[in-house]
């Protein structure tokens, strides 16, 4: 049987071929559930056929998975290379068996394990085997690279990137809150194992209690019932905790760990395939080497500060499958708080060269979680978040362009049009369009974010936004929608109807006028006593009148009881500045003010005559009460 590559699979293939040709060492990054090992097989075949190939992994799931892979593609072929399959573990214990043999390739599944003391005897015991790691994420724990082992990294796919085109599942993804009491629960353990992840003794101690195992049974029914999954524990006897508290709700479950007989553990992958078993509760069994795309719901009860541990696991449900429409990824210890999303884009070249630095966006939680009590009611009651939405997977992994993480800082840029214009700490992005970004905050509180840095606050429930023609903000909530004034910041139910006169704009039933200037916004309103001869409005400014203390204006006053000053301004069509009304005249002429303390008369037919400028507010008084004396006089 020919093997069948898709056209990503044929790109890596001869990607890899290539540099091979030039390179002694290659590592390969493809995430999990995209078909490594077929990628790995047909290298093999076509780079050294009638040679000796070892492949070489540390777990016998990964060891199984490769074995089936040659049956199925290699049995009967006569130009097919001798391929070896080994345990690093028996490889250790038997290196004077394997004298004589000279691999032409060794082959490294789940190379992100090769920094390992066994794995370095290998290639010091091999120097002239051409290497090939394969690995869904080349990143230790250490932050060590991989550069002193392959030279050179071949890089597939995202998740995202592989989820647009069909490759691998949708899913819904919910999460715990931020300050969760299980987040806080975490953020109390201090203990380190000697691979710098937790210790396993100390997460027993905190997790595997009765009212954290109901929590994790209430969420998988509230969120995944009636779906077949996989729930990923601590240790054995968590696992065993779940698998009885599960069973005793009426949930066919089983409990799979090491000590599982490798018979009963291949019946109860079967069963769970035939659909006889509903969950099955594993210890590390499943994160590598387990290919099973009928998994619908993925649980996460086991905190980890692995990256790899948290990928690997994830992709155990994102494999596509018949009648399978998304997953279910119930993140029960809040992973996705440690490192981001699945469908966060990581940068595996750094991570390869060592020089990634830490990657998680959680580093700055602890001491506040510490003080933090969480959901005030039961533990076993608290809600999650629906984090991403399989309906609205595209937008989801659209929304990602905008972020950039700062693990040091704990916080995440918000990028738009290529430049970063505010940090915050973000716990979701809800949509982004028109040169903004509207984000959910760690606080849950919502805000919008333009490109120029301006922030403006969102209501908690919103879901979409839209920036409408002048400046008109319409807002998508769980209520309805409602919208805003983006310059006045007036909120309206219905689209609000907006009229210009001049440099004017009228908006909303009240006629309010939006209009910014001198730094300020004035709030006008249209008086309704105006004369229909003039080519101007009056208008009353409510607020201070930014001239009051430096110009003579009778109608202005200062103080009374909302200690405002207010004026009335002349606006006229073809002059876009601001004229306060200093006095009307029994001919129909007024005398106005500009801002620049320019007094004006300004005659019927709207000519305009210079009359003076004030120095000072008595000196104004004094001049306009000499020219008021002389017009009475004419008069």
């Amino acid at each position: 049987m020919a093997i069948r590559l898709y056209d990503y699979q044929r790109e890596m293939k001869a990607s890899v071929l290539e540099a091979l040709g030039s390179h002694d060492s290659v590592m390969c990054q493809m995430p999990t559930g995209t078909g490594k090992t077929h990628v790995l097989a047909s290298v093999v075949s076509e780079y050294a056929k009638g040679k000796t190939v070892w492949v070489v992994a540390h777990r016998r799931e990964l060891i199984a998975q490769v074995e089936r892979v040659w049956t199925e593609f290699y049995k009967g072929k006569k130009s097919s290379p001798e391929v070896r399959v080994f345990s690093i573990q028996w490889l250790a214990r038997n290196w004077d068996k394997l004298t004589d043999e000279r691999p032409a390739m060794i082959v490294i599944d789940e190379a992100h394990h090769a920094l390992a003391d066994t794995y370095q005897e290998l290639f010091r015991r091999y120097p002239d085997s051409k290497r090939l790691g394969m690995t869904a994420t080349p990143y230790r724990m250490s932050g060590k690279g991989f550069v002193d082992l392959f030279d050179i990294l071949l890089q597939s796919y995202s998740i995202s990137e592989f989820i647009m085109k069909k490759r691998l599942s949708l899913f819904d993804y919910y999460a715990v809150p931020q300050n969760s009491k299980i987040r806080r629960q975490i953020a109390l353990l201090k203990k380190r194992g000697a691979d710098g992840d937790y210790l396993t003794k100390e997460l027993e101690l905190s997790l595997n209690t009765p009212r954290n195992i109901e929590y994790l049974y209430n969420s998988l029914v509230h969120y995944a019932k009636g779906r077949r999954g996989i729930v990923y524990a601590i240790n054995i006897s968590h696992a065993k905790a779940i698998a009885e508290y599960y069973a005793s709700k009426g949930l066919r479950c089983c409990a799979i760990d090491c000590n599982t007989a490798e018979k009963e553990r291949d019946e109860m992958v079967t069963s769970f395939r035939n659909g006889d078993i509903d969950v099955m509760v594993n210890v590390d069994i499943f994160s590598e080497g387990f290919d099973c795309p009928e998994v619908e719901f993925i649980q996460l009860a086991r905190p980890t500060l692995s990256l790899s541990v948290y990928l690997q696991q994830i992709g155990r449900g994102l494999r596509k499958a018949a009648g399978k429409k998304y997953c279910v990824i119930l993140d029960n210890v809040g992973l996705s708080r440690t490192f981001g999303t699945p469908i966060r884009k990581w940068k595996w070249d750094k991570m390869f060269q060592g020089i990634a630095g830490n990657i998680r966006i959680d580093t700055g939680d602890r001491r506040e979680l510490v003080k933090h009590y969480g959901y005030p009611g039961k533990l076993a009651d608290e809600p999650m978040e629906k984090i991403i939405s399989h309906d609205e997977m595209a937008t989801a992994i659209n929304n990602q362009t905008v972020l950039r993480y700062y693990s040091s800082e704990n916080t995440v840029g918000i990028v738009i049009n290529g430049k970063e214009v505010a940090k915050k700490q973000v716990l979701n992005v809800i949509a982004h369009k028109q040169d903004a970004v509207a984000i959910r905050l760690a606080d849950k509180s919502a805000c919008l974010i333009f490109a120029s840095g301006r922030e403006f606050p969102l209501p908690k429930d919103c879901t979409d936004f839209e920036i409408l023609e002048n400046n008109v903000l319409r807002i998508m909530t769980s209520q309805g929608e409602c919208f805003i004034d983006l310059i006045t910041n007036q909120r309206f139910p219905q689209p609000p109807v907006i009229e210009r006169y001049g440099p004017i704009e009228f908006i909303g039933d009240r006629e309010l006028i939006r209009r910014r200037s001198y730094n300020c916004t004035f709030y006008y309103y249209r008086n309704q006593a105006i004369k229909p001869s003039w080519n101007g409005f009056y208008f009353k400014i409510y607020g201070l009148c930014p001239i009051a203390n430096k110009a003579f204006i009778p109608s202005a006053m200062i103080g009374g009881v909302r200690d405002s000053s207010y004026s009335y301004v002349v606006l006229f069509q073809s002059d876009l500045r601001e004229y306060y009304l200093v006095e009307e005249l029994a001919d129909g002429s007024i005398i106005l003010v500009d801002f620049n303390l320019n007094y004006y008369l300004v005659r019927p037919d709207l000519t305009h005559k210079y009359l003076f400028t004030s120095t000072s507010y008595a000196s104004s008084k004094q001049q306009l009460e000499q020219f008021m004396i002389k017009f009475k006089r004419r008069s």
